[in-house]
């Protein structure tokens, strides 16, 4: 068995929380020795009795949990929370609107931590759509201008993610040091708004995993955002969810 910490970011989303853990608990974290889990369930999408019920489905999973309320909602502050309270070698980072679609266990992951430059082990899904043929490391072409025109240098940058993914821990308490809380995490990484960021993770790799078909993971808070009239844009590098009333639910 492999030790590893449970890094946990929720809103006040109870029975979206209990499918997702109950999913995950029986295809992955029976297989893995979980010494931590760290929960962040910021105040979005429901009421304090919601946000008080999602605290006690983390509970009914990890009785121990550490469990963080904060009283604005930030989903990259969150993740800085989470990432740097982590103390195992590798992460197991969770949000709280997906399911597993197949058994995950630490020979199928671990091994690729053998190799120093990967950093992530993400896990394949629909909206991916990732195209094998040029690998399975997440990366972006570097590209230059010149005279007006866009050209690709033929080097590559690498990708990270805050989907559902195994982390090196190390390498997610270093990284949340340089994220900005102003911004949405994930675009940080290679958008070109956190040079710091960019320039600490661009000898990593992150490997995605699960070629094929089906996919290892389902997206499941599009559904219920859609059922609810919610939606996600971006605005300057930063996530806002809005209703159709216009009103903002969060700035991430």
């Amino acid at each position: 068995m492999a030790t590893m910490d449970i890094c946990i970011v929720a809103g006040q989303r109870p029975d979206l929380l209990r499918k997702t853990l109950e999913s995950f608990a029986a295809g992955l974290f029976q297989h893995f020795d979980i010494a931590t889990c760290y929960a962040n369930i910021d105040p979005i999408f429901g009421d304090r009795s919601q946000g008080d019920a999602a605290e006690n489905v983390v509970k009914d999973f990890f009785p121990n949990a550490d469990v963080h309320r904060p009283q604005t909602p930030q989903f990259c502050t969150a993740i800085k929370h989470l990432w740097r309270a982590s103390r195992s070698n590798v992460i197991f980072h969770l949000e709280d609107d997906w399911v597993l679609n197949q058994n995950l266990k630490p020979a199928d992951i671990l091994p690729f931590f053998e190799t120093q430059s990967i950093a992530q082990v993400s896990l394949n899904h629909v909206e991916k759509q990732w195209d094998f043929t040029k690998g399975p490391f997440q990366e972006k072409d570097v590209k230059r201008r010149f005279l007006g025109l866009s050209f690709k240098t033929g080097k590559k940058f690498p990708c990270f993610t805050t989907s559902p993914s195994f982390i090196r821990g190390e390498f997610a308490r270093n990284a949340s040091v340089f994220l900005d809380e102003r911004y949405d995490p994930e675009k940080q990484f290679y958008k070109g708004v956190n040079q710091q960021l960019e320039r600490y993770v661009s000898p990593y790799r992150n490997y995605l995993y699960g070629q094929g078909r089906p996919f290892v993971i389902t997206d499941t808070g599009r559904d219920w955002r859609d059922a609810r009239n919610i939606s996600k844009t971006i605005i300057n590098h930063t996530s806002v969810w809005e209703t159709t009333t216009g009103k903002d639910l969060q700035e991430s």
